[in-house]
């Protein structure tokens, strides 16, 4: 414990470690233990645990001041979710297929703003969030606006998901991979 206290690299190690377990001992006995509710929230907290490690690999790890992330998402999901409807795909080359699109324009976006740097970057990565939220309100025939947008139940090996329980099993896997 005395080499703790001096602040050895080893034990912030050791310790972090021994806190992965035990978030990952309670998240595996969440389904059995907890309500709907609560397995509805911790499904959201997957989902922004997910978006902030993408946000603090761009403006934590580079620098860059990025303010678009939630505007990809949305290029992603909604393009996983017709590619869905549509198309009745298994359910990871939906999600696949949505997040290629996101970084093929995540892609365009970079090249347009490569030489901008600090509130010039900011400004227009702001702008195109921005953009992208009025366009996913406003064109009622693909996102169906405010009142969101309803895909059929996605199926994982034979396994549909159509519960947060269910999608706990998904969620905190990735998570875990993501970290």
């Amino acid at each position: 414990i005395s080499a703790c206290l001096v602040g050895s690299e080893m034990c912030i190690r050791d310790s972090d470690r021994t806190l992965l377990a035990l978030m990952a001992v309670t998240l595996a006995a969440l389904p059995f233990l907890a309500s709907g509710y609560v397995i509805y929230v911790v499904n959201l907290l997957m989902v922004f645990v997910v978006l902030a490690l993408g946000l603090h690999l761009v403006i934590g790890e580079t620098g860059q001041f990025a303010l678009s992330h939630a505007a990809f998402y949305g290029v992603g999901i909604y393009t996983a979710g017709l590619i869905n409807n549509l198309w009745h795909p298994p359910f990871f080359i939906s999600i696949i297929a949505g997040g290629l699109l996101a970084a093929a324009l995540g892609y365009l976006i970079g090249a347009l703003a490569l030489r901008m740097r600090d509130i010039y970057l900011a400004l227009s990565t702001f702008a195109f969030g921005e953009a992208m939220q009025w366009v996913f309100l406003n064109w009622q025939s693909v996102t169906n606006g405010s009142n969101g947008f309803r895909i059929s139940p996605a199926t994982l090996f034979g396994y549909e998901l159509v519960s947060d329980l269910s999608l706990i099993h998904i969620s905190e896997p990735t998570r875990q991979a993501e970290i």
